[in-house]
């Protein structure tokens, strides 16, 4: 993405070494909707590559709009579940506030059957006594008016005074043995709602781990929408910037172009005057076809245009991208002056070599550079190297060759038997 948006920086750079400026305000305008039709190749390009970038811009305007939308419904979403989660909280703390009481009823039950059972015991053995003494007096017969010291009357009135102990006593059993159901009750109806206060607190829990799980994959999706968002408003900006950038380009090509017209018609004058013979290529024209590459590998990307776009848009590769298969050297393919040597952004470390008769050569992506501006280098001389994790993808190096600021296929002027290429 970033190479595609830097490529226009190329252009002007490269124009600005073989051209002289021409600034204007038409220059610094935006870009026409509806350009005038032009003869001219290079304009023809740049016009068909400025409307790509506007097409590029429209989408991504409406990719910003909706991830816009579906962040307001994610926020929306979220605000619910965390008033959701705020009223399950809320329900949990009244329940469990209620279990605490139950609990302590529970335990008030406890201790006061804890008591009458006690108390049961303590009476279940007075009764054993009273009985007993009971046994041992018996019924009141011949014998015992015989016998006892005491009279009739006083045997007959301490009987009876001993059967109202005994039925005195059966009331209190019978009182102990309904309280002692009545708390048993009690106890059983406390244990059953606490069991049924803590089915509802288990399955609320449940609820609002639920809802935590959901609300959190939201909150995810949230941050995954607004990075998207941030990239597009990003790559929208640079687009923006690019399409800018293009227009001056052809500013200048225009410009370029006047100045090549006018020099053309002088030499046509100056050629009807006398004729020459067409020289000879010579110079770096001359070995096309001939020149060694600036390293050895696997051709993995080739010039021209490619199916795969970058922002809704196809892509085009002003060059190749040579694969080494390990740390190599980066060598010259011809004598020249170095005009550039350093980093440029989407290229990373980057050096334009000035071979004459308008050809540059460029390689990018090294892992060092060894020349700087200005430097004359000779064919096979090392300027760099590069080693399999060079490049933002580890891709390799990239090689272009230019005539002026025009892209031409390094297939054309390199080795070939010197590389790997597996057309496609």
């Amino acid at each position: 993405m970033t190479l595609q948006l830097v490529r226009p920086l190329l252009y002007l750079l490269l124009l600005l070494l073989s051209l002289p400026p021409n600034p204007g305000t038409a220059a610094d305008q935006a870009p026409d909707p509806n350009p005038p039709m032009v003869t001219d190749p290079r304009l023809q390009q740049e016009q068909k590559k400025i409307l790509r970038i506007q097409e590029g811009i429209r989408g991504h305007q409406e990719k910003i709009d909706q991830a816009r939308e579906e962040e307001h419904d994610i926020l929306a979403e979220l605000e619910e579940m965390t008033n959701e989660l705020r009223e399950k909280r809320a329900g949990l703390a009244r329940l469990q506030s209620d279990l605490d009481l139950q609990e302590q009823n529970i335990n008030l039950l406890q201790t006061e059957l804890q008591g009458v059972v006690a108390d049961s015991d303590k009476l279940k053995e007075h009764l054993r006594k009273r009985l007993a003494a009971f046994y041992r007096m018996g019924s009141i017969g011949y014998m015992n008016v015989i016998f006892s010291t005491s009279s009739l009357p006083d045997l007959l009135n301490f009987q009876e005074h001993f059967r109202y102990l005994l039925r005195h006593d059966q009331e209190i059993v019978l009182r102990y043995r309904r309280q002692l159901a009545r708390l048993t009750e009690s106890r059983t109806t406390l244990d059953r709602g606490k069991g049924e206060l803590l089915a509802v607190i288990v399955d609320i829990k449940n609820q609002e781990e639920e809802i935590s799980a959901t609300r959190q994959k939201r909150a995810d999706l949230l941050a995954k929408v607004q990075t998207e968002k941030k990239l597009y408003e990003q790559a929208l900006t640079a687009m923006e910037t690019a399409a800018a950038k293009l227009t001056r380009t052809m500013e200048q090509i225009k410009a370029a172009n006047r100045a090549t017209e006018n020099k053309a018609r002088e030499d046509e004058m100056q050629s009807a005057k006398k004729r020459r013979p067409k020289p000879r290529p010579q110079g770096i024209v001359a070995r096309k076809g001939n020149l060694p590459p600036p390293i050895r590998g696997q051709v993995t990307t080739f010039f021209g245009r490619h199916a795969d776009g970058k922002f809704g848009i196809s892509t085009y590769a002003n060059g190749i991208d040579i694969k080494p298969g390990g740390k190599s050297d980066i060598q010259a393919i011809y004598e020249g002056r170095v005009v550039f040597a350093g980093k440029l952004r989407g290229y990373g470390n980057m050096i334009i070599i000035d071979h004459g008769q308008q050809y540059y050569s460029l390689v990018s992506r090294a892992s060092t550079l060894s020349k700087a501006k200005d430097d004359q280098v000779g064919q096979g001389e090392v300027i760099g190297t590069i080693d399999e994790e060079s490049g933002l993808l580890a891709d390799g190096l990239h090689f272009e060759i230019r005539h002026g600021t025009t892209p031409e296929n390094p297939l054309h002027w390199l080795d070939n038997g010197m590389l790997s290429i597996n057309h496609r």
